[in-house]
């Protein structure tokens, strides 16, 4: 195509139709509303423009390939320049690359993003590049089935994150899609036509598109009316969730990197990653994630999260380590007022991460548990106001090991100065100055005895279906034993849960001291914060915070509603302006009894609550959510089902729920076992019919690519597949003719189409025929030439 055909009144009406193509998606991302997008038009048109410019520039491919990035790259730029609504183009891109910048610092570091610019750059670049390849795919190489396939997947991609009313979308797409594919395909026949000097009327391409409008309103009829929703038999299952893991991961990215964009459409199994965001409105589906049996009604939570940033929690450095089993050792720290849970849950997913409640002590599989790494510290002896973000006694400790320093000099080795570290650091590296005076000295702090769990996990990988026992302890301390229990920390609990960031606003420290100032002890100051949360509204479809605003001063001050996430981050945060440790957990609440007694657990179940440390008891469980209670030990129909009478013993009293066989699960529920066979009818139905279709082609080409005995058959095998990839012969052509035109458009199965025509002329014009040598020779020629010539035709039939 040329440029002059480029502007032909059927370059003109592709180019129309390849916009609303395109159009079509770009609509579908509207729709959704997840952001400031009026520019996306604009964005795809220029693509298409900037497609077509290039597909008929005699350069090589790359060279033209750099040149559209650096065009929609500029074109990006300046749509992202009028978005901040800067008043000059140069003060807009100045903050969006400075917006780019935070955002790109989230991503490298574990970081969570509410910031809306980046997607919305992004739904720039992606619409651009639409437009682009779908003008050079069809303007450069003819081929529009690639760009509506482009264009297709990109729109399907859209609505899987859509409700189902938002699929219009895709039967407009699919009738745009039927009047391109017949318009480039009765102009590519009109050329052929005038070419062979076949005179056609000037209205064949309107008739062409009337008959296609027609076929395609069928097509949009028909597909509305059939069955939708078909169930996946069970054994795909498996093979589905083995696929989803990668995805699974990159969603746990996005969701972090565009912690603002709103959810549209609840997606099954909500991710805990080592980061929550505070995101804005979010949907949740009906979806089963588990069920199980449990000796006491709990929450089961999938992740707890040590470190506070404006834009959500993250889990910061961590280590993951094999889990102990059995019972804990003597020296092990034990708390007080605690009482064993086992739980014996059955997976309807397979998770990265598995949920429990309380504190893990045995389970009947290998497990791996993720744990806060040791905290170093460098304290510094030369540079004293370098160590004031230092805890408290290692601010202590570097003023006594300076005045150690001073009064022994060289004296005072690495040997004394590990003799007088406290017991809970560990000397890590020191260094000396030139007279050999200690400059700085590196330490680590000793954790817990007992691991301090973050997340649980198996080392093997688990799927629905799979089954696993644990044992877990939780708090039954009373709020007066609670209120007896003082303020001694441990060091490594003031290093990970009294921490907050600088970029917390000064009013939510405040508002924090307002709350507690008549509390006299931190399970009242607790009470009191958490009290004050449950009187703010409960709701889903929030607004995101703003890029650069702080998630829990969003929620108490902006807002002043929000969901679990919110009013978990709240207490904590107030928590620790007031110096009580705490930190959010995440997970799901407690469910539903089933009629046998079976807890059921569903996505919408997801949940976040805040766990507040007490000295001699460790982590108690706070809810702070409005409407919401931690669930209590009840007795009757709604209370759980106990496994036996003691936790030694299944629900027979005979069997261990630990036992490789797990006797206890035949008390769970076995419904998801059942044989779906409207589904197997219906897989049937359509494996039947693709085998009929693959059996059809297999045919069809095996017929094409036979090998006939005589040469004359060869010959006619030869002129059929040229015919259908459009190679000729031409009417009138004389073999020798039609072998010369056959050689110019193929020139690499020259050599084999001379030895099939001069056979054939021979065969067909000689007296004395042909021998069998030298049929043997065209057989031997179309046999080389035969694949080639086929992927002619299907490319052509493309």
């Amino acid at each position: 195509m040329s440029y002059r055909s480029l502007f032909s009144t059927q370059g003109w009406v592709t180019f129309a139709l390849l916009f609303l193509v395109t159009l079509t998606v770009v609509w579908s991302v509207q729709s959704a509303d997840w952001t400031e997008n009026s520019s996306l038009p604009l964005m795809v048109f220029a693509g298409l423009v900037t497609g077509v410019a290039l597909a008929k520039v005699r350069l090589h491919g790359v060279i033209l390939h750099v040149a559209a990035v650096g065009a929609g790259t500029l074109t990006t730029l300046w749509s992202a320049a009028q978005v901040v609504e800067a008043r000059t183009l140069a003060q807009g891109v100045v903050e969006v690359a400075e917006r780019l910048r935070l955002w790109l610092h989230a991503a490298t570091s574990d970081g969570a993003s509410t910031d809306l610019l980046p997607f919305s750059m992004g739904l720039m670049v992606l619409t651009w590049l639409l437009g682009y390849l779908c003008a050079w795919f069809t303007f450069r190489h003819g081929k529009i089935w690639v760009a509506l396939l482009l264009a297709g997947t990109a729109l399907l991609n859209t609505l899987s994150y859509l409700p189902h009313r938002n699929w219009s979308y895709f039967y407009l797409f699919l009738f745009f899609a039927l009047l391109a594919l017949a318009w480039r395909n009765i102009s590519a026949r009109q050329k052929a036509w005038r070419r062979d000097g076949i005179q056609d009327s000037s209205w064949l391409g309107g008739h062409a598109l009337y008959d296609a409008c027609l076929f395609g309103i069928a097509v949009i009829i028909m597909s509305t009316s059939l069955p939708t929703g078909l169930p996946a038999p069970s054994m795909l299952r498996r093979g589905y969730e083995y696929l989803r893991w990668p995805a699974d991961e990159l969603r746990g990215d996005f969701n972090r990197l565009f912690a603002g964009v709103p959810a549209r459409k609840p997606l099954p199994y909500r991710i805990f990653d080592n980061t929550l965001p505070f995101q804005g409105a979010i949907s949740l589906s009906d979806d089963v994630v588990f069920t199980l049996k449990s000796t006491r009604p709990s929450y089961w939570r999938v992740r707890s999260y040590p470190a506070y940033t404006s834009q959500g929690w993250v889990s910061g450095a961590t280590q993951v380590v094999p889990m102990s089993k059995g019972p804990p050792q003597p020296d092990q720290e034990l708390f007080q007022r605690r009482t064993a849970v086992v739980q014996e849950v059955e997976l309807n997913f397979s998770p990265r991460v598995l949920a429990a409640a309380g504190i893990v002590r045995d389970a009947d599989l290998a497990l791996e548990v993720e744990i806060p790494a040791p905290l170093t510290y460098a304290i510094s002896l030369a540079r004293p106001a370098s160590n004031g973000a230092l805890p408290d006694d290692l601010r202590a400790l570097a003023q006594r090991l300076r005045s150690l320093v001073a009064g022994q000099g060289t004296a005072f080795s690495v040997a004394r100065l590990q003799a007088v570290l406290p017991k809970d650091l560990s000397f890590v590296g020191a260094k000396a100055d030139a007279r050999g005076l200690l400059q700085e000295v590196t330490v680590k702090r000793a954790g817990p005895a007992t691991p301090d769990v973050l997340s649980l996990r198996s080392p093997k990988r688990l799927y629905s279906s799979d089954r696993y026992a644990i044992t877990s302890s939780v708090s039954v301390a009373t709020p007066q034993e609670l209120r007896q229990a003082g303020e001694d920390y441990p060091a490594w609990v003031r290093d990970l849960y009294l921490q907050l960031p600088d970029t917390l606003p000064q009013r939510v420290e405040e508002l924090a001291d307002s709350l507690t100032a008549k509390a006299k002890t931190p399970y009242d100051k607790a009470v009191a914060i958490s009290d004050y949360l449950h009187t703010l509204e409960y709701r889903l479809d929030i607004p995101a915070p703003a890029h650069d605003a702080d998630g829990v001063d969003h929620l108490l001050f902006q807002v002043r509603a929000g969901y679990s996430d919110y009013f978990a981050s709240a207490m904590a945060v107030m928590l620790r302006a007031v110096g009580v440790p705490g930190r959010v957990a995440a997970g799901y609440s407690f469910g539903e009894m089933d009629a046998d007694g079976n807890v059921v657990v569903r996505d919408s179940n997801s949940h976040a609550w805040t766990e507040v440390y007490f000295p001699g008891y460790g982590w108690v469980e706070f809810e702070p959510t409005p409407g919401r209670e931690l669930p209590t030990v009840v007795s009757g129909p709604r209370g759980t089902t106990p496994l036996g009478d003691n936790l030694g013993q299944g629900a027979s009293g005979e069997d261990d729920p630990f036992d490789e066989g797990l006797g206890a699960f035949g008390l769970l529920g076995r419904a998801s076992q059942g044989v779906d066979i409207p589904a197997l009818l219906w897989w049937a139905a359509l494996g039947t019919a693709l085998s009929g279709v693959a059996a059809g082609f297999a045919f069809w080409t095996r017929g094409l690519l036979a090998t006939p005995a005589a040469a004359e058959a060869v010959y006619r095998k030869m002129e059929r597949m040229s015919l259908l990839a459009g190679l000729g012969p031409r009417t009138g052509q004389t073999p020798r003719e039609y072998g010369r035109a056959l050689s110019r458009q193929m020139p690499n199965l020259a050599h084999q189409v001379e030895s099939v025509i001069e056979t054939y002329s021979k065969a067909r014009y000689d007296r004395r025929g042909v021998s069998e040598s030298e049929q043997a020779g065209a057989r031997e020629a179309w046999q080389a030439m035969r694949r080639k010539l086929l992927l002619r035709v299907l490319d052509r039939k493309l």
